[in-house]
């Protein structure tokens, strides 16, 4: 199977099926981890899918636990119920609140997963590199790691209009890349 995710080019709202599931694979797995590290494990992790087999019928067909484990996946008891969660959805209409009633998906990756597959969704992703450029940039009081609930929501808010501020003729999504790659060094 070709490499189905590029964290330098993640947005794309014409996704194939196939393209969908690997995003939301990729969404679930990238939670404390390095973006290129994480997708290039995730190309590995549904590399052994037969031609045409789309991630979710190649994960589903194999013992998940045992293939993740071989992989060093990590955060088992997170990342596994969040898969075999995600897929019982309809990857092209879940909303928000579908997202986040599966067990191992919170804001952040409920986030990251709608702004990139999706034109309309106008959530911020509050990973590391969004809070220490909110920190450093703006002086905005934030934590270091992403915080749930309540506070996510309102640094959300503050995130969002910060983004439309300094960034006006992108989108978030655009706008989250750039950040992320400025952030992380991964600008080159």
């Amino acid at each position: 199977m070709k490499q189905l995710i590029d964290p330098k080019q993640l947005t794309n709202f014409n996704r194939t099926d196939a393209e969908l599931e690997a995003l939301a694979i990729f969404s679930i797995a990238v939670a404390s981890k390095n973006a290129l590290t994480t997708a290039n494990l995730i190309g590995k992790v549904l590399g052994e899918a037969k031609e045409n087999e789309s991630p979710f019928a190649f994960l589903s067909r194999i013992p998940l636990e045992d293939h993740l484990r071989f992989w060093r996946v990590g955060q088992y008891g997170r990342i596994i119920p969040a898969i075999q969660g995600v897929m019982k959805l309809n990857l092209r209409t879940c909303t928000m609140a579908d997202l986040l009633a599966v067990h191992g998906i919170g804001l952040k990756t409920a986030n990251m997963f709608l702004l990139h597959s999706r034109p309309d969704h106008k959530g911020a992703v509050l990973d590391v590199h969004i809070l220490r450029w909110m920190r450093e940039v703006h002086g905005i009081k934030t934590p270091k790691q992403t915080p749930s609930g309540k506070r996510y929501e309102e640094l959300e808010r503050q995130a969002i209009a910060l983004i439309g501020q300094s960034y006006p003729n992108l989108s978030l999504a655009d706008a989250d890349l750039l950040i992320w790659k400025m952030m992380s060094g991964n600008d080159k």
